[in-house]
């Protein structure tokens, strides 16, 4: 443990990396397992990102689809907001919160979400004329902290998401995300357990990639 620790911190040493400005739009198509919904979902979205000197302020707002199972369908509304603080070149901590709306048709639901991790950001590939990559990686955790539920889940659990930004033009990226979670929820008096996975595509505009 001590040396993977070690080897992090060295890599993070390593790499420079400082807060960025940004804006995003994209879509991203989703899957779960033992989640209670049914088939791959839609997903679409905007987000923005202020550097505000060794802290990154963001929010973003999503919409995807919702088919529960045994409901004619739905929508999701998420609005998210994270705080994020620089603790080294390329490493860093954050901290989110997120309001999310289901709406099934035959019910709907309001939750508070809250979560916190560490990611490090790598850049690369840079040259006189052309920005360089950008691949981040985060590790969260976080789960319900209100909900206006009758029976609420107390879904909680962990989540990864690895972003790869591939300059295209000016300040202008194409970014593919990949993203996995595992969570446990409350259900008829028991906890289960359930994954879920994303794979999504963007475009980005950094004025500065410092």
């Amino acid at each position: 443990m001590r040396v993977l620790v070690l080897g992090v911190s060295v890599l993070a040493m390593a790499l420079p990396v400082a807060a960025q400005t940004e804006f995003s739009v994209g879509s991203a198509v989703q899957t779960t397992d033992n989640m209670g919904q049914d088939g791959t979902q839609a997903a679409f979205g905007l987000s923005g990102r202020k550097a505000l000197g060794l802290f990154d302020l963001s929010a973003a707002v999503k919409r995807s689809e919702l088919d529960k199972v045994g409901t004619p369908g739905g929508h999701q509304w998420t609005v998210s907001a994270d705080l994020r603080h620089w603790i080294g070149p390329s490493l860093f901590v954050v901290v989110g919160g997120h309001r999310i709306l289901s709406d099934a048709t035959v019910w709907t639901k309001k939750t508070w979400w809250a979560d916190g991790g560490i990611g490090l950001c790598a850049r690369y590939g840079k040259t006189a004329t052309r920005r360089p990559h950008r691949d981040e990686f985060s590790v969260r955790y976080g789960g319900e902290v209100a909900t206006d539920a009758e029976a609420p889940n107390h879904t909680q659990g962990w989540a990864f998401l690895w972003s790869h930004d591939l300059p295209l033009r000016g300040s202008v990226f194409l970014r593919g995300t990949v993203g996995t979670a595992s969570r446990k929820y409350l259900q008829d008096g028991a906890w289960r357990r359930g994954s879920s996975s994303s794979l999504g595509i963007s475009f980005v505009v950094r004025p500065q990639d410092l």
